[in-house]
């Protein structure tokens, strides 16, 4: 009995004393307790389902798992949660809320006065996608910035944005084109409350088109007839049409029009500023009464001044009523138009 038992003895001793043992090999590497080595096999570690998984009771600290359903793959415990093998884990103080589920928006608790990072990168392009927003909130009631740091890895300065109080949520929509040197954002519509709609626009007042008369036409009493004016100094973007007397706005905004026109003939005669079709303005003419068809001299110079918001794509003529039999304009350059966008 003695000598059945000795075998048994040396070899617990042999185990206790190593602390090795070696699958598949039998030189067991010095730095592991098991050493499993083949190079058609692995290793097989339970397989189980989630709700296997979750009913193990008092799970040991690197306790690993293979779950089966839900999301595949290795689970191992932590000491206070089942965690994915490889899932990004927030360790500063912090701890993940919601699910990203429809009502339950994922969120980071820093559970501190801290940023995430102090430089936080990602690879490539940041993409959030399926109808996001990104927002910042607050429960101070103080505005938050929106900063662009300066392009410096160590740099401290930024331009930042700030919304500030408002009563309802607003959105500026930006234009789809590029705009040129020396423009600058504008509002193009809005509903007068809290959003609208971006054009670009020059900066400061520009002369869209300034011309005269270099062709004399006869207007017929009482019939209101375009003024053409085709000799163009200034004529931006073609904007006028110096064969029909159309002028087209490249771009919304306000323009300031005004038209004169050194007029020959009897009756009276004067200038309508007309938009898409429709008289907007009526000007003065010569000296007296304004009332169409009052009388005046020979020769009365009528004009016609004002500021009018336009829409991209609006034309404006400049229209001559008279009620003689006919009025000439004059070709001195006394009949001009100047249309400024402001």
């Amino acid at each position: 009995m003695k000598k059945l038992l000795f075998p048994f003895a040396f070899l617990a001793f042999s185990c206790a004393a190593f602390a090795q043992v070696g699958i598949g090999t039998t030189a067991p590497d010095a730095s592991s307790i098991l050493d499993l080595t083949s190079t058609s096999q692995g290793l097989l570690p339970p397989r189980m389902t989630t709700a296997q998984r979750t009913a193990i009771a008092s799970p040991a600290t690197g306790l690993l798992v293979y779950q089966t359903d839900g999301t595949p793959g290795f689970y191992y415990y932590n000491g206070s949660a089942w965690v994915a093998y490889g899932a990004t884990t927030v360790t500063r103080n912090a701890t993940l809320t919601g699910t990203g589920a429809p009502a339950s928006p994922l969120g980071i608790n820093l559970a501190n006065a801290n940023t995430w990072t102090a430089n936080q990168t990602f690879a490539g392009t940041f993409l959030i996608v399926s109808n996001s927003r990104i927002a910042m909130t607050n429960s101070d009631n103080n505005a938050r910035d929106i900063r662009l740091q300066e392009p410096s890895g160590t740099g401290t300065q930024y331009v930042g944005l700030r919304a500030p109080s408002v009563a309802n949520n607003g959105n500026y929509v930006l234009p789809a084109i590029v705009g040129s040197v020396g423009q600058a954002l504008t509002l193009a519509t809005s509903n007068n409350v809290d959003s609208g709609s971006m054009q670009w626009s020059t900066v400061g007042a520009a002369v869209q088109f300034h011309g005269t008369l270099t062709n004399s036409a006869s207007y017929s009493g009482t019939t209101e007839s375009v003024v053409i004016f085709n000799s163009a100094t200034t004529n931006v973007s073609s904007q006028m049409n110096t064969s029909t007397g159309s002028f087209t706005a490249a771009a919304g905004g306000l323009y300031n029009i005004s038209a004169s026109a050194n007029l020959s003939g009897t009756g009276a005669r004067f200038l309508a500023i007309n938009v898409n079709g429709t008289d907007v303005f009526t000007g003065a003419s010569g000296t007296g009464s304004v009332t169409f068809p009052g009388s005046y001299a020979t020769t009365s110079t009528a004009s016609v001044s004002t500021l009018y918001p336009l829409s991209a794509g609006d034309v404006v003529q400049i229209m001559v009523v008279t009620n003689s039999l006919t009025a000439v304009p004059s070709t001195t350059g006394t009949t001009r138009l100047l249309i400024t966008k402001m």
